[in-house]
């Protein structure tokens, strides 16, 4: 990419020094980036790196960046991102540690800009920042994903895929689910995104069916769903779900709302376990995160599993 001052006006370009700590990959890739204010006050006063996609209006891009401090202690940065309409921006503090920040806006224009602004002052007087950086990429779509090594050309990335066959670990009789999570359904497959499915129709916990705030469980065509009161494509949330195979009930728990019970006729065939995915088939994909999983052998108490998602 190309460093750029904003807009002209005072700023001053930053010095980049590629190729000199480790990444989060564990090559010898991340930038170090030195940021100093320009003498003027307004955004045109501060360095940023530009990079340009066409998009159509209304199209929902994703920044991302993952940054850390180059200097041991807190270093303050600006993110941002400009459709040329509007700047949707967050404030990072960057640490000792690689952490991976993102920015999500609907693009009012046909352009949509990759406005990394890293700003030496936001009106608190921090005046420098010295980081490194790694893995900047912009893309279309509501999330940013995994990280796709480019040069000066777009790439289409291949759909993540994670398989985890059942074990000794499953009780297949009595267990608990636990998912925290962002997204839903891709547009262009079946109903629902899956977060964890077991196999063929069953599914532990998915969400969307129709509703972006909406988390349910499936086993052979009969559901367990509740509302959210929150869209998971807007905020991640959780949802987690209880069964027992003996007496053929089950419970389910969004965002630490009470569960909501039932019975159900099909008992959940357990394989291999699709994560964000059909199990038998890369369909059905979730559209988004998924930040944790937790597994526990026992159904718990429809209390436990409301306090499990709050």
């Amino acid at each position: 990419m190309t460093w750029l001052k904003l807009n002209g006006g005072t700023g001053i370009a930053p010095t980049v020094t590629p190729n000199v700590a480790i990444a989060p990959d564990g090559t010898m890739s991340a930038d170090r980036v030195q940021i100093s204010k320009g003498a003027g006050t307004a955004a045109g006063d501060y360095s940023i790196v530009k990079k340009s996609i066409t998009v159509s209006t209304g199209e929902k891009t994703s920044i991302s960046l993952y940054i850390k401090s180059n200097t041991g202690s807190p270093q303050k940065v600006m993110l941002y991102q400009n459709d040329h309409i509007s700047i949707s921006a967050i404030s990072v503090i960057a640490g000792t540690e690689w952490v991976r920040y993102d920015i999500k806006k609907t693009s009012g224009n046909t352009i949509a800009s990759f406005n990394l602004g890293l700003f030496g002052d936001d009106g608190t007087g921090v005046t420098s920042s010295d980081v490194l950086i790694w893995g900047a990429q912009l893309e279309v779509g509501a999330f940013p994903t995994s990280y796709i090594p480019t040069t000066s050309a777009a790439a289409t990335r291949a759909v993540d895929s994670f398989l985890m066959p059942a074990g000794l670990w499953l009780n297949t009789n009595y267990g608990t689910f636990y998912a925290y999570f962002d997204g839903g359904r891709e547009s262009n497959q079946g109903t629902y995104g899956r977060v964890i499915s077991p196999l063929g129709s069953f599914t532990i916990i998915a969400c969307d069916a129709g509703s972006t705030s909406r988390a349910g469980t499936w086993s052979g065509g009969s559901p367990l769903t509740q509302e959210s009161g929150q869209d998971y494509y807007t905020t991640a949330g959780s949802a987690a779900m209880s069964y027992n195979q003996i007496m053929m009930n089950r419970s389910l728990s969004t965002r630490g709302q009470g569960a909501v019970s039932g019975t159900y006729s099909n008992p959940y065939s357990f394989g291999v376990f699709g994560i964000g995915r059909n199990s038998g088939s890369a369909t059905n994909i979730l559209n988004g995160h998924i930040k944790n999983l937790k597994y526990y052998p026992a159904r718990v108490s429809d209390t436990q599993l409301q306090l499990l998602t709050q």
